[in-house]
């Protein structure tokens, strides 16, 4: 393996962790998911506390203190709905309102 393989296998392996290890925490979920929608400061910044409410539906509910500013309709995303598949959480909905 050359040193460029070597560099492309690190960086992927990098990615994959990464993205793993970030779906670990319905906290870290939904920082990613602000930071990937162009949001890298509200990422950051937002407050996240623990959810005990479950909808059957939707799953998890999370209000964070700072979603971020959907840009088609101008809306703030403020309620996040994660579901749990085993040991890896990910967002179901996302939208302004319970």
């Amino acid at each position: 393996m050359n040193s460029y393989q070597k560099g492309a296998l690190l960086f992927f392996t990098v990615i994959i962790v990464g993205w793993f290890v970030t779906s670990l925490s319905p906290d870290l979920v939904i920082r990613r998911y602000i930071l990937f929608m162009g949001h890298p400061v509200r990422a950051v910044t937002a407050l996240i506390p623990d959810s005990t409410r479950n909808d059957p539906k939707y799953g998890h509910l999370f209000l964070p203190s700072e979603g971020y500013r959907e840009q088609a309709a101008g809306g703030e995303m403020d309620v996040f709905y994660l579901k749990k598949f085993g040991i890896i959480w990910a967002v179901a909905s996302v939208g302004t309102a319970p």
